[in-house]
């Protein structure tokens, strides 16, 4: 991938999966990240490319991740990840709110617009259900 797609067209592709509770496990990750452009989230491509090389990195096991110190001196939750489970993150899902929601505003019918919005708006009140299915949030 080199740009940033927005749902509907990563759908029409056919490349989207979706996520079925109670299905073989799949670990997903809900990336949290901030927008840097109006048009889209990542307009040039750069924080994508930065995530693209970390999950690159980590499947090669080139990556480690460790606790914060608060949790791991007050024992508060196990170690996030193991390098095992880190080197499989080739076959990891992710939750991008630009992959994952409908995005309103896209040149399309006035009929797709309607439905978009209606899907953008329930998907943006259900954020905390989607980070409750997913494995790890980053």
């Amino acid at each position: 991938m080199r740009e940033a797609r927005p749902h509907q067209a990563l759908l029409a592709e056919g490349v989207l999966l979706e996520h079925s509770p109670g299905e073989a496990e799949v670990t997903t990750v809900f990336v949290s990240h901030q927008w840097c452009g109006t048009s889209g989230p990542d307009p040039r491509f750069r924080q994508l490319k930065v995530l693209q090389a970390m999950f690159f990195r980590a499947g090669a096991g080139l990556v480690s991740v460790e606790q914060d110190l608060r949790s791991t001196l007050h024992k508060t939750i196990e170690s996030p990840f193991h390098a095992r489970e880190l080197r499989d993150s080739a076959g990891w899902s992710l939750w991008y709110d630009y992959f994952s929601v409908p995005q309103p505003g896209l040149e399309r019918s006035t009929e797709h617009r309607s439905e978009d919005e209606a899907n953008f708006d329930k998907a943006i009140s259900s954020l905390a259900a989607y980070v409750s299915l997913c494995t790890h949030f980053f």
